[in-house]
């Protein structure tokens, strides 16, 4: 789901490809480098201030809106609410995109995503 968001996103663009100009070969790198680099005061495109240690605020943070739909992927989320969520991103203007998929992937279900994919029901 997240690639073919990528792609689209990518189309809408003018791209032939997602991957055009990244430092990241997919969103699983730029989704671990983003977190990592959080508990310091990190580098280059990634420095602030002082370190974040919230996950939430981390997550709320992200930019990209692929990479808010590569985490619900990754831990599980029904495909068709991934899809939706890409979906509404596509409909938005650029800087609103993370924030349309984040209402269809709040943090709250992010959370229990997780929470689930490490203390899975017996």
């Amino acid at each position: 789901m997240t690639e073919a968001f990528e792609l689209a996103w990518a189309t809408e663009r003018g791209k032939q490809t997602p991957d055009t100009g990244r430092w990241y070969g997919n969103q699983k790198n730029h989704v671990l480098g983003w977190f990592e680099s959080q508990s310091t005061t990190g580098s280059g495109a990634y420095s602030r201030a002082k370190p974040n240690t919230s996950a939430r605020t981390t997550y709320n943070r992200l930019l990209n809106p692929a990479m808010p739909l590569w985490i619900a992927e990754a831990l599980g989320e029904d495909p068709d609410v991934v899809q939706l969520a890409g979906e509404e991103a596509l409909k938005v203007p650029p800087r609103s995109r993370t924030a349309a998929a984040r209402k269809i992937l709040p943090w709250s279900r992010i959370a229990a995503l997780a929470h689930a994919t490490r203390f899975p029901s017996t």
